[in-house]
């Protein structure tokens, strides 16, 4: 399981929760007294129009996410 460390809003570091943290599984609670974040590397996208791409690291409410999704171009008409 990856997790992130986000220090005021802003991830520092991503990295397997077996390296930033002491126990495992961890619980919600132990996460959010150590910043830490889980990692989503999915998000939900429409696979006819487009696609999932890596990127930066991206803080949005409880998640930190790699990913983004992008249109692909229209098939010619």
């Amino acid at each position: 399981m990856l997790v992130a460390e986000v220090i005021d809003g802003v991830v520092t570091k991503v990295a397997d929760c077996r390296e930033l943290c002491e126990w495992y599984p961890p619980t919600d609670e132990q996460l959010k007294d150590r910043n830490l974040v889980r990692v989503n590397l999915f998000r939900e996208y429409d696979s006819e129009t487009q696609r999932l791409v890596p990127c930066d690291p991206v803080l949005e409410g409880d998640w930190v996410y790699m990913v983004a999704v992008e249109n692909t171009e229209s098939p010619p008409s």
